[in-house]
């Protein structure tokens, strides 16, 4: 681990992460001084562990070819600069106004930049007009990070046991990048199972990339989020109890800003945020740099 590498910041996500995680020496990195490592599809696979295991900050973003010369969106040109933030530090990021539907090849155009052409909107899965939660961010790829819940590479049930005993939620997040709608469910179930959805504050799902069901009879997108989520909407703590003690149904935002479908947020693993939505003004996410 070379002390003059501020930063690492793969071209693109990759796709065999996983067979880094038992390859790594997990002992000289818990010695070594924490440095950034940027980007998210398959690099979520590595983004969580050194959170959950090392207790490194960890950035889900965008890539290096992401961050090409005259990418101008504010989402993206603003990535670079919070990483350099202080300790202590924060920063705001809003709801893009739009969201690029199309990709063009990087092998082909490596300075391509964005072609930013559908209108943003959040929303609630449930349709309430508005939402808020707080807490520390954790999350990534859906389609990757399924293969570690449970173990010792993807223990979030550990770390929302650790925030909660700190007095903290915890805003878990995800994006869909191919997966099925009944993929989706299957996957969803499986973080039930490990945990990784029990006692959240929050759970932010960005734009699904997958192409979605054509046929009459077969099981949609949104419906495969309800199917799968509505057993496992976890009670916890709203930042306005009814009355003292009473539980509210954890929010949970869809199409955000997170993911395959760019722009996309910077996300900091292990830091604590807030989310603030309204239907009508849009998303918001602070997060705070400890």
């Amino acid at each position: 681990m070379r002390d003059n590498v501020a930063a690492v910041i793969p071209p693109w996500g990759g796709e065999l992460a996983i067979e880094l995680l038992d390859r790594l020496d997990w002992g000289a990195l818990a010695r070594a001084r924490p440095k950034w490592l940027l980007g998210y599809s398959d690099t979520s696979t590595l983004l969580v562990p050194l959170t959950l295991r090392l207790g490194w900050a960890t950035a889900h973003g965008p890539c290096l070819m992401d961050l090409a010369p005259g990418q101008d969106d504010p989402l993206t040109a603003g990535v670079l600069p919070a990483l350099a933030l202080p300790p202590g530090s924060h920063f705001e990021q809003r709801q893009s106004a739009r969201w690029q539907k199309q990709w063009t090849d990087f092998a082909l155009v490596p300075d391509t930049t964005y072609a930013l052409t559908e209108p943003t909107r959040w929303r609630t899965l449930g349709g309430e007009p508005r939402a808020q939660a707080r807490g520390r961010l954790i999350g990534g790829c859906l389609d990757t990070l399924v293969h570690t819940a449970g173990t010792e590479h993807g223990g979030v049930r550990g770390f929302v046991a650790r925030c909660a005993a700190a007095g903290e939620g915890v805003l878990l997040y995800l994006e869909n990048s191919g997966l099925s709608p009944a993929e989706v469910v299957r996957a969803l179930h499986r973080l039930r199972w490990a945990g990784w959805l029990a006692g959240l504050a929050g759970l932010l799902i960005g734009r699904s990339a997958a192409p979605d069901s054509t046929a009459a009879d077969a099981l949609r997108y949104d419906r495969a989020l309800e199917q799968a989520l509505e057993p496992a909407l976890i009670l916890a703590p709203g930042p306005v109890p009814a009355r003292a003690g009473s539980p509210v149904p954890c929010p949970v935002l869809v199409d955000v800003d997170i993911g395959h479908r760019p722009p996309q947020m910077l996300l900091i693993n292990g830091a604590l945020a807030e989310v603030e939505f309204d239907a009508q003004r849009g998303g918001r996410l602070t997060q705070w740099l400890a």
